[in-house]
């Protein structure tokens, strides 16, 4: 009988370990959160002071813009647009991730913790952290591209008017004079000037109104929002370039456009 107490006592005893270790595990994975990263990319191009003169450009640039997903910021006087990259490298907490075609992904987080996402973008070579919530369900990562160097802000349309203009470009040059009007067939660096609402005209140092409505929905605007590839036009490495040819006019090859001038004359136009 003794016997028999003592083996039920051990039985109990095995009973309370084992419920003890089931509740630790419990405990311990009630601490992993599950939710979903979205990885964005914000481009911005700031624009200057717009003249009262310029609002009707500024009504159809807004107008070129929304097509591939520009919004005017008119607070911040600036456009801007959320494109997502599905050719980025994304880690959470060291562990890398596989985003979906939308930049989206599942990730685990350890629930009552600061998170670190690392993007990197292998075209700039360029690492970009954030920190975010272990607890939460779903977190944004924004990550802001000044789009601007491709043009200055220190020329406008009526200073552009007084210049002289001297063409160069042609079928065999592809380095074109400020305010030079394409022609189909010339050669050139990028396609950014040939939006279907643009004036086909290429503008060298400046953002005006004008110059973004020949960007956007050029070759150049389209490839920008779809590939990194077009990011290292930012550094040292350019993706379009006038030398060597190879490399003239690459943002058009990617869209399966013709890659010398043409103008677009729907908004997606070859």
């Amino acid at each position: 009988m003794k016997k028999f107490g003592k083996t039920i006592s051990m039985l109990c005893a095995a009973c309370i370990m084992v419920s003890g270790v089931t509740l630790t595990a419990f405990a311990e994975s009630s601490s992993i959160n599950e939710q979903t990263i979205d990885v964005k990319f914000r481009q911005v191009i700031d624009m200057p002071d717009v003249a009262a003169e310029d609002a009707e450009l500024l009504a159809l640039a807004m107008e070129a813009g929304a097509t591939t997903g520009w919004v005017y910021n008119e607070a911040e006087q600036r456009f801007e647009r959320l494109v997502t990259y599905d050719d980025v490298e994304v880690s959470v907490s060291g562990t890398d991730v596989d985003l979906d075609t939308n930049g989206r992904a599942r990730v685990l987080t350890q629930a009552n913790d600061t998170v670190e996402v690392e993007v990197y973008d292998p075209m700039l070579d360029k690492t970009y952290t954030q920190l975010i919530s272990g607890d939460s369900t779903e977190s944004a990562i924004i990550i802001d591209l000044d789009i601007s160097p491709m043009f200055s802000i220190d020329v406008d349309n009526e200073e552009l008017e007084k210049m002289d203009i001297q063409t160069r470009a042609s079928t065999t040059d592809p380095y074109w004079s400020n305010g030079e009007k394409g022609v189909y067939g010339y050669r050139l660096h990028c396609n950014r000037f040939n939006g279907y609402m643009g004036n086909g005209t290429y503008y060298s140092s400046h953002t005006s109104v004008q110059s973004l409505l020949n960007f956007f929905a050029s070759d150049c605007d389209w490839a920008l929002g779809s590939y990194t590839y077009c990011l290292a036009d930012y550094g040292d490495n350019p993706y379009c370039a006038a030398s060597p040819s190879s490399k003239q006019a690459s943002c058009s090859t990617l869209m399966g456009h013709y890659n010398r001038f043409h103008m677009h004359t729907t908004y997606t136009g070859k």
